[in-house]
Parts: C-alpha cells; sequence; structure tokens
C-alpha cells in the first residue's frame, strides 16, 4: 500500500516522497474509495426508485458509474482535510490545476448537449399530434416518444457542471493542510479527475439527446421537418463526441509527473 502511495504522488509531480506524503495520500484515496463504493450502490438504485428513463445494457452502466465517481469527488471535495494549515507562497489561478483545452471540451459538449435537448423539447408537440398505433409503432415505442427525458437531461447537464465547478472551486479555493507539494498534488488530481469524468458524463448525456431525436424523426418518418432529419442523421456525432471525451478523460488525468504547478510548490 506504502509503495502504491509513493507512486500515485509520482504521478502527479511529487519527486521521492517519503512516508508522511504517503500518508496524506493513502488518506485522500481512503475516503475517496469508500464514497465511490456507497455511491456505486446508490445511484442505480435511486434510478430505478424514481423510474427514470434509462437505456438498457451497457450505457446505462456507463452512466451510472460516470456518475457515481462525480458525485463522489463532489462529496469527497467538501471534508476538510485535517492537519497544520500552511500558508502557500505560489498564488493558485484554475489554469494551475486544470489545462485550458479540457475545460473549453467541457463547455462544448455542455453547450452542445443542451441545444440538441432543447431541440427534441420543442418538437414534442408535434411528436404528440402523431397517431403512432395507426402507423403500426409499437406501444412500448409509442410511449418512449410521448415520455420525453429532456428535463432530465438539462438537469444531468445541470448537476454534472455544478458537480464539477464545486470540485474545481473547492480545489482552488481551500487551505493548504500538511506538505505543500502533496497538497498541491492532491488538489490537481481531484480537479483535473472531476473535468475528465464531467466530459464522459457530457458525452454520455450527448448520446442521449441524439438518441431522442433519432427516435423522433422515425416516428414522424416522411412528415419530420427538413432540419430534425438533418440533426438526427447525425447521431453518430454523439459516438464521436463520446469516443473523444473518454480520451480526453484519460488524457487530463494521464500527467505522469508533468505538473508544473506541483513541482512550483515542492
Amino acid at each position: 500500500m506504502a509503495g502504491g502511495t509513493h507512486r500515485f504522488l509520482r504521478r502527479w509531480g511529487v519527486d521521492e516522497p517519503d512516508d508522511t506524503q504517503a500518508a496524506l495520500a493513502a488518506r485522500y484515496l481512503r475516503h475517496r474509495r469508500v464514497l465511490y463504493l456507497v455511491m456505486f450502490l446508490l445511484v442505480p438504485g435511486a434510478a430505478t426508485r424514481l423510474d427514470l428513463p434509462t437505456p438498457e445494457g451497457a450505457p446505462r452502466y456507463l452512466a451510472a458509474v460516470v456518475l457515481a465517481l462525480l458525485l463522489a469527488e463532489a462529496v469527497a471535495a467538501l471534508w476538510k482535510p485535517r492537519g497544520p494549515r500552511v500558508a502557500s507562497l505560489t498564488p493558485r489561478r484554475w489554469q494551475d490545476l486544470v489545462p485550458r483545452w479540457a475545460v473549453a471540451l467541457l463547455s462544448v459538449l455542455a453547450v452542445v448537449t443542451s441545444a440538441l435537448v432543447v431541440m427534441g423539447l420543442l418538437m414534442q408537440p408535434w411528436a404528440d399530434r402523431l397517431d403512432l398505433r395507426a402507423r403500426g409503432f409499437t406501444p412500448e415505442f409509442a410511449h418512449e416518444i410521448a415520455r420525453p427525458p429532456g428535463v432530465l437531461l438539462l438537469v444531468g447537464v445541470a448537476v454534472g457542471l455544478a458537480a464539477v465547478l464545486a470540485v474545481v472551486w473547492l480545489a482552488l479555493r481551500r487551505g493548504a493542510v500538511g506538505d505543500p507539494a502533496t497538497d498541491a498534488a492532491l488538489r490537481t488530481r481531484s480537479a483535473r479527475v472531476a473535468v475528465g469524468l464531467g466530459m464522459v458524463w457530457m458525452a454520455w448525456l450527448l448520446t442521449r439527446a441524439f438518441g431522442r431525436l433519432s427516435a423522433l424523426r422515425a416516428a414522424g418518418h416522411h412528415e419530420a421537418p427538413g432540419w430534425l432529419v438533418v440533426v438526427a442523421g447525425a447521431d453518430l456525432a454523439g459516438l464521436a463526441g463520446l469516443l473523444v471525451a473518454v480520451l480526453g478523460w484519460i488524457w487530463v488525468t494521464n500527467v505522469s509527473g508533468r505538473v508544473p504547478y506541483v513541482r512550483s510548490v515542492g
């Protein structure tokens, strides 16, 4: 375990961490592992109990895992670390913790997802006028069309952004505790992991928004507006966005010791 925390700290930019620094990192990781487990148990059960419209199979579990991890990071960020307070002589900016490209990608995914969701909601009155049973669609499909997930998706965007911003803000603003280099590494890790998880969460919501527009296009068939046919026909862009988000998550958290802010503090 000690060797693992030493490697963890070296990965996040702490050169030759000692046992005291490793103990701080071990406590940090232990808190998060407990919260990960709790959220893994709570999130899927809450979705089922609330009867939320979620896809079946692997995508459902992907969403549950990502949301559980993101919420766990947000809750963990609220815990005040114990230990002696130390003054930081290096001013912190959010750019020190998270690269600009990561925040830009997260923002683009959130904006595009929200725009597609609003498009779907605006089309709902048109969809409600369609007689899907007479067109030969199954009752399950008719029920899906009659139950738009748009509001829930917008709530998902808001919750995801709020969780990410909370983690980054707390990582930026809370006082330094214990060893300055270790503290800088842990706050950097928290911010980057939260932004990476936020990317994947937004991209998953993006695929759901595209899926809704595709379902509306199928329901309307030849009566679907031209813009809906074009936008829904680009649903592969949702999968591309998910792939980009996963790669972004990997890249933003795969620092391998290249953390200038941590090195400047240490």
